[in-house]
Protein backbone atom coordinates (compact mmCIF):
# COMPACT_ATOMS: atom_id res chain seq x y z
CA UNK A 1 0.00 0.00 0.00
CA UNK A 2 1.75 3.49 -0.74
CA UNK A 3 1.76 5.90 1.75
CA UNK A 4 0.37 9.33 1.93
CA UNK A 5 2.36 11.98 2.12
CA UNK A 6 0.90 14.47 4.05
CA UNK A 7 3.76 17.49 4.70
CA UNK A 8 3.09 20.89 6.88
CA UNK A 9 1.82 22.73 3.25
CA UNK A 10 -0.73 20.52 2.33
CA UNK A 11 -2.01 20.98 5.95
CA UNK A 12 -1.96 24.14 5.75
CA UNK A 13 -3.73 24.22 2.35
CA UNK A 14 -6.41 22.34 4.58
CA UNK A 15 -7.17 23.91 7.50
CA UNK A 16 -7.49 27.11 4.86
CA UNK A 17 -9.92 25.37 2.77
CA UNK A 18 -11.49 24.22 6.34
CA UNK A 19 -11.79 27.91 7.24
CA UNK A 20 -13.46 28.91 3.69
CA UNK A 21 -15.52 26.37 3.40
CA UNK A 22 -17.16 26.09 6.56
CA UNK A 23 -16.55 28.96 8.68
CA UNK A 24 -16.59 31.45 5.77
CA UNK A 25 -20.24 29.77 4.20
CA UNK A 26 -21.35 30.00 7.75
CA UNK A 27 -20.76 33.60 8.03
CA UNK A 28 -22.26 34.46 4.24
CA UNK A 29 -25.45 32.53 5.34
CA UNK A 30 -25.59 34.16 8.66
CA UNK A 31 -25.31 37.48 6.76
CA UNK A 32 -27.44 36.88 4.03
CA UNK A 33 -29.94 35.85 7.05
CA UNK A 34 -29.79 39.36 8.61
CA UNK A 35 -30.69 40.67 4.82
CA UNK A 36 -33.61 38.78 4.03
CA UNK A 37 -34.94 36.94 7.47
CA UNK A 38 -35.55 33.15 7.11
CA UNK A 39 -38.96 33.66 7.19
CA UNK A 40 -39.73 35.65 4.37
CA UNK A 41 -36.92 34.86 1.72
CA UNK A 42 -39.46 32.93 -0.14
CA UNK A 43 -41.40 36.25 -0.78
CA UNK A 44 -38.16 38.08 -1.79
CA UNK A 45 -37.53 35.26 -4.35
CA UNK A 46 -40.49 36.01 -6.19
CA UNK A 47 -40.60 39.69 -6.25
CA UNK A 48 -40.55 41.06 -10.03
CA UNK A 49 -37.22 42.21 -10.07
CA UNK A 50 -35.11 39.89 -8.14
CA UNK A 51 -36.70 37.26 -10.19
CA UNK A 52 -35.50 39.30 -13.34
CA UNK A 53 -32.11 39.19 -12.01
CA UNK A 54 -31.67 35.95 -11.06
CA UNK A 55 -33.51 34.52 -13.74
CA UNK A 56 -30.56 36.70 -15.95
CA UNK A 57 -27.96 35.09 -14.43
CA UNK A 58 -29.14 31.53 -14.89
CA UNK A 59 -28.85 32.50 -18.07
CA UNK A 60 -25.12 33.77 -17.75
CA UNK A 61 -24.59 30.46 -15.94
CA UNK A 62 -23.19 31.69 -12.97
CA UNK A 63 -26.35 29.95 -11.18
CA UNK A 64 -26.38 26.42 -12.30
CA UNK A 65 -29.44 23.95 -12.31
CA UNK A 66 -28.68 22.44 -9.09
CA UNK A 67 -28.82 26.15 -7.67
CA UNK A 68 -32.13 27.45 -8.59
CA UNK A 69 -33.86 24.34 -7.76
CA UNK A 70 -32.27 25.38 -3.81
CA UNK A 71 -33.54 29.01 -4.78
CA UNK A 72 -37.26 27.67 -6.30
CA UNK A 73 -37.89 24.12 -4.60
CA UNK A 74 -41.13 22.70 -5.03
CA UNK A 75 -42.67 24.43 -2.29
CA UNK A 76 -41.38 28.11 -2.01
CA UNK A 77 -41.95 28.22 1.60
CA UNK A 78 -39.24 25.76 2.30
CA UNK A 79 -36.21 27.32 0.62
CA UNK A 80 -33.28 27.70 3.20
CA UNK A 81 -30.14 29.51 3.17
CA UNK A 82 -28.85 26.53 4.85
CA UNK A 83 -29.20 24.65 1.70
CA UNK A 84 -26.78 27.40 -0.17
CA UNK A 85 -23.31 26.51 -0.82
CA UNK A 86 -20.69 29.42 -0.70
CA UNK A 87 -20.73 30.21 -4.17
CA UNK A 88 -24.25 30.28 -4.62
CA UNK A 89 -24.11 32.62 -1.58
CA UNK A 90 -21.53 35.28 -3.29
CA UNK A 91 -23.73 35.39 -6.23
CA UNK A 92 -27.41 36.13 -4.22
CA UNK A 93 -24.92 38.94 -1.80
CA UNK A 94 -23.46 40.59 -5.08
CA UNK A 95 -26.62 40.87 -6.70
CA UNK A 96 -29.66 40.79 -5.00
CA UNK A 97 -28.71 42.44 -1.37
CA UNK A 98 -29.34 45.82 -2.91
CA UNK A 99 -28.70 47.14 0.54
CA UNK A 100 -24.70 46.20 0.27
CA UNK A 101 -22.80 47.99 -1.39
CA UNK A 102 -19.43 46.69 -3.22
CA UNK A 103 -16.41 47.17 -1.19
CA UNK A 104 -14.36 49.84 -2.61
CA UNK A 105 -11.76 48.10 -4.49
CA UNK A 106 -14.53 45.69 -6.25
CA UNK A 107 -15.85 41.86 -5.34
CA UNK A 108 -13.36 40.14 -7.12
CA UNK A 109 -10.46 42.27 -5.45
CA UNK A 110 -8.99 41.34 -1.63
CA UNK A 111 -9.27 44.49 0.14
CA UNK A 112 -7.02 46.86 1.73
CA UNK A 113 -6.55 46.56 5.15
CA UNK A 114 -8.21 49.50 6.22
CA UNK A 115 -11.08 48.87 4.75
CA UNK A 116 -12.91 46.53 6.94
CA UNK A 117 -16.55 47.24 6.01
CA UNK A 118 -19.31 44.45 6.14
CA UNK A 119 -18.83 44.21 2.41
CA UNK A 120 -15.24 43.91 2.01
CA UNK A 121 -15.12 41.20 4.89
CA UNK A 122 -17.63 39.19 2.78
CA UNK A 123 -15.07 39.81 -0.45
CA UNK A 124 -12.11 38.42 1.74
CA UNK A 125 -14.03 35.34 1.68
CA UNK A 126 -14.71 35.47 -1.59
CA UNK A 127 -11.92 36.05 -2.87
CA UNK A 128 -9.68 32.97 -0.31
CA UNK A 129 -12.04 31.22 -2.12
CA UNK A 130 -11.17 31.47 -5.62
CA UNK A 131 -7.39 31.46 -4.30
CA UNK A 132 -7.88 28.05 -3.25
CA UNK A 133 -10.29 26.89 -5.89
CA UNK A 134 -7.53 28.25 -8.85
CA UNK A 135 -4.48 26.40 -6.75
CA UNK A 136 -2.41 24.66 -9.35
CA UNK A 137 -1.24 21.94 -6.09
CA UNK A 138 -2.79 21.65 -2.44
CA UNK A 139 -0.24 22.97 -0.67
CA UNK A 140 0.84 26.30 1.01
CA UNK A 141 4.13 27.29 2.61
CA UNK A 142 3.80 28.93 5.94
CA UNK A 143 4.49 32.75 5.59
CA UNK A 144 1.68 32.50 2.83
CA UNK A 145 -0.59 30.19 5.33
CA UNK A 146 0.24 32.69 8.20
CA UNK A 147 -0.18 35.32 6.35
CA UNK A 148 -3.96 34.30 4.62
CA UNK A 149 -5.15 33.14 7.85
CA UNK A 150 -4.41 36.03 9.59
CA UNK A 151 -6.49 37.98 7.30
CA UNK A 152 -9.09 35.92 6.94
CA UNK A 153 -9.77 35.09 10.62
CA UNK A 154 -9.67 38.53 11.75
CA UNK A 155 -12.40 38.98 8.65
CA UNK A 156 -14.62 35.97 10.08
CA UNK A 157 -14.83 37.23 13.76
CA UNK A 158 -15.81 40.58 12.65
CA UNK A 159 -18.74 38.83 10.61
CA UNK A 160 -19.45 36.10 12.97
CA UNK A 161 -18.61 37.96 16.84
CA UNK A 162 -15.71 38.25 18.81
CA UNK A 163 -16.76 34.55 20.79
CA UNK A 164 -15.82 32.81 17.66
CA UNK A 165 -11.70 33.67 17.54
CA UNK A 166 -10.68 31.25 20.44
CA UNK A 167 -12.99 28.48 18.04
CA UNK A 168 -10.60 30.01 14.77
CA UNK A 169 -6.69 30.03 17.04
CA UNK A 170 -7.91 26.12 17.44
CA UNK A 171 -8.73 25.11 14.03
CA UNK A 172 -5.56 26.92 13.28
CA UNK A 173 -3.57 24.65 15.64
CA UNK A 174 -5.19 21.33 15.86
CA UNK A 175 -4.10 18.45 13.81
CA UNK A 176 -5.47 16.78 11.08
CA UNK A 177 -5.61 13.44 10.36
CA UNK A 178 -4.33 12.63 6.45
CA UNK A 179 -6.19 8.96 6.95
CA UNK A 180 -9.50 10.66 6.97
CA UNK A 181 -10.94 11.47 3.28
CA UNK A 182 -12.36 14.77 4.25
CA UNK A 183 -10.28 17.12 6.06
CA UNK A 184 -13.17 19.94 5.58
CA UNK A 185 -15.12 18.49 8.52
CA UNK A 186 -14.87 21.21 11.72
CA UNK A 187 -13.98 19.86 15.12
CA UNK A 188 -17.20 19.55 16.59
CA UNK A 189 -17.15 22.24 19.49
CA UNK A 190 -17.19 24.49 16.43
CA UNK A 191 -19.94 22.65 14.22
CA UNK A 192 -21.83 22.90 17.54
CA UNK A 193 -21.25 26.93 17.80
CA UNK A 194 -22.44 27.19 14.10
CA UNK A 195 -25.56 25.37 15.44
CA UNK A 196 -26.09 27.47 18.13
CA UNK A 197 -25.48 30.89 15.54
CA UNK A 198 -28.14 29.70 13.75
CA UNK A 199 -30.57 28.78 16.16
CA UNK A 200 -31.08 32.19 17.26
CA UNK A 201 -31.10 33.72 14.26
CA UNK A 202 -34.33 31.50 13.21
CA UNK A 203 -35.61 31.53 17.42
Amino acid sequence: MTKVRYTKESANFNRLATLVKSVGTLALKMQFNEIYSPGVLHHVLGYETVLNDLQNLQKEKRISATQWTTLYPAVREWVSADTFDISLLMVLIRNICYCLPPPSAGWDKLPSSEDTTLSADIARVSYFRNVLAHASENSIDNETFDNYWKILSEALVRLLGESWRPELDHLKKSPLDPSVGDNSRLPRKIEDKGEEEKAQQTG
